[in-house]
Formats: C-alpha cells, sequence, structure tokens
C-alpha cells in the first residue's frame, strides 16, 4: 500500500522487530507520535522507523567509530573540546576564523601531521527575525540573500516558520547564516559553511551511518527505555523509549544532545493501537474492538 501516516493511540506501545509477540522490542511508542505505515501483516502494522526522528541525551549512546585504516571515501569527525579555535592555516599562528563548540559535526577535507583541514555541515531552517542582526556588505554584490549573525544564545533553529514546528538544531550567538528570505517575523535561513584547520587531538573520528554520506554518524543506545524527545532538553515530550542496542543515525549534535533518526529498518506493531490519519480510504487500522486485538503484554500500562 502507499505510505500513509498514523498516530498510536495507547499510553504506551511496543514496537518489535518482527510481527510476533516474542519478537525483541525495538522501542515504545508514546501515545499521540506520529509515524509513517507500511502495511497490514496480519494482526500487525508495519512501521517505518526511519521516519521517527528526536533527540537524545549523549551521556547514554556512544557514537560509533572504526580506525582509520579501516575507513573508506569520505571522513567525518566531532570536536571534543569545550570550545576549539577553528584556524586559517595548521598553526596556532594562523589566525581564528571561528569557535567551534563541543559535539559540532565536521567533514574531513585534508588531513596534516598535526591537524585536520575540515569543514562545518551546512544547516537550513527558520528563526525569528529579531534574533537576527543584518552583516552590512556581508553578502556578495547581486546576491539573493543577505549574511546575518545570530544576537542571543541558543537560539532555536526551526523546521518551519512557526514555534509550533519541531526544533531541528540549536543555535549558538554570533553563529553566522545566510539569510533568503522572511515573512511574518521569520526567516529563512541556511548557515554559513565554514573551512579550516583544527589540532588532531580535538577530534574523534567517526563512520558515516551510509555509504552515500547522507548522515555524518552513527550512535548506539547504551541504556535501557531512553527517551526520544522532541527538542534538546528534559522538558521537551517524549515520542518513544528507545531499548538499549538500538543504533540511529545523527542528523546534528550540540554538547548534550543529538538529533537523531532510526536507521532504515521496519517495525511491527498493533494495528489495534494505531489510527491512520493521512492517506488512503480508511481512518482506523483496524478499528477500535477489532476482534484481531493483541495480547495484554503488548498495551504496557
Amino acid at each position: 500500500m502507499s505510505t500513509k501516516t498514523g498516530i498510536v493511540t495507547a499510553d504506551l506501545l511496543n514496537v518489535r522487530t518482527e510481527s510476533s509477540i516474542y519478537a525483541s522490542i525495538l522501542c515504545q511508542l508514546i501515545k499521540g507520535t506520529q509515524i509513517n505505515l507500511h502495511r497490514k501483516t496480519g494482526d500487525w502494522i508495519e512501521l517505518d522507523m526511519s521516519s521517527l526522528q528526536g533527540y537524545l541525551n549523549r551521556n547514554y549512546t556512544v557514537l560509533n567509530a572504526t580506525p582509520q585504516e579501516e575507513r573508506g571515501g569520505v571522513e567525518y569527525g566531532i570536536v571534543e573540546a569545550d570550545a576549539l579555535n577553528l584556524r586559517s592555516g595548521p598553526g596556532y599562528e594562523y589566525q581564528t576564523v571561528t569557535i567551534i563548540p563541543r559535539g559540532t559535526a565536521l567533514e574531513i577535507l585534508e588531513e596534516k601531521p598535526e591537524w585536520f583541514f575540515v569543514q562545518t555541515r551546512p544547516l537550513k531552517g527558520f528563526l525569528q527575525t529579531d534574533l537576527l542582526v543584518e552583516v552590512i556588505g556581508g553578502a556578495p554584490t547581486g546576491s539573493e540573500f543577505y549574511l546575518a549573525v545570530v544576537n542571543e544564545n541558543l537560539v532555536n533553529l526551526r523546521s518551519g516558520p512557526g514555534s509550533d514546528h519541531p526544533v531541528i538544531a540549536v543555535l549558538a550567538k554570533d553563529t553566522q547564516v545566510h539569510v533568503q528570505s522572511s515573512s511574518s517575523g521569520w526567516a529563512k535561513i541556511s548557515t554559513v559553511v565554514k573551512q579550516g584547520y583544527l589540532r588532531k587531538e580535538f577530534v574523534k573520528l567517526s563512520t558515516p551511518a551510509s555509504a552515500s554520506g547522507d548522515s555524518l554518524m552513527t550512535a548506539t543506545i547504551t541504556t535501557d527505555r531512553l527517551a526520544l524527545r522532541n527538542g534538546p532538553g528534559d522538558s521537551f515530550a517524549a515520542l518513544a523509549f528507545l531499548s538499549s542496542g538500538i543504533q540511529v543515525k545523527i542528523l546534528d549534535m550540540t554538547a548534550s544532545w543529538l538529533r537523531v533518526q532510526l536507521l532504515n529498518q521496519s517495525g511491527y506493531a498493533s494495528g489495534n493501537y494505531i489510527q491512520e490519519i493521512s492517506g488512503g480510504t480508511s481512518n482506523e487500522i483496524p478499528a477500535p474492538g477489532d476482534p484481531l486485538k493483541p495480547p495484554a503484554n503488548e498495551l504496557i500500562p
């Protein structure tokens, strides 16, 4: 069937690796969480787990890295110092281009004896216009965008123009951005890509999540029932609880939080507790009270 979206109607619902009550629990979804649906398999609904994104506390994950000689293709790394100078050349005598905070993800372009030549990744999203200050003359002549800097610390970058859209990253004060357009108090921006040199001992090499390089790295959950939240903080609502050993694809990171996506795999949950909210002609898969109601242990109190 075509891709549809469903919403969890149970307070806490097991998602398993196979369509069996004896299969391992992949995660537990919170009531109200939306997720893409693949197909119905008997009493079960197959879910697209890669459609589940959110934030994890970094203290309960481990980044997946391999020895340098085993890595192929593009190389990546993350900053492991609280504030690391990105310099214009491979030495302390070179000018500081910018200061990079702990947890920043980087693409490694070249390796020298004690330094990496790196490039930061661009982020795209929406910021409130009153949190930006234009840099006069900062954009090339004739360009469609203008250059600005963030004027407050820890500013939420959102996926859409409004505070009801999910937070996709948190930007530090003085972060440079390209403003592409603005409307109704919101600016569509992309962060400025920076290149420069970092000391190798402060950068942890990491493995891309896929051969295509569409994500920097993966991480593995190291504790049971780790909350996947809709924002980078304990005050944000939980979307799901992930089991120990589950691998996730890292989309972005800060010093304390990872924005992640579950790896492209299927999960299975009882169809009795998922209500279809888009696509197709049916409103529910299946309706509450259906005789296919699963065993009681599929709905956790």
